[in-house]
């Protein structure tokens, strides 16, 4: 599971990096694989 920060509205998730897409900003999340 993928536990990312996210400050207000996420826009967009991207599965493959693991990152949230939110205003132009990459907020890393924690996930082992």
């Amino acid at each position: 599971m993928c536990e990312g920060r996210v400050t207000h509205l996420q826009l967009s998730f991207n599965r493959h990096q693991g990152t949230y897409l939110q205003y132009g900003t990459y907020y890393a999340c924690t996930s082992n694989i």
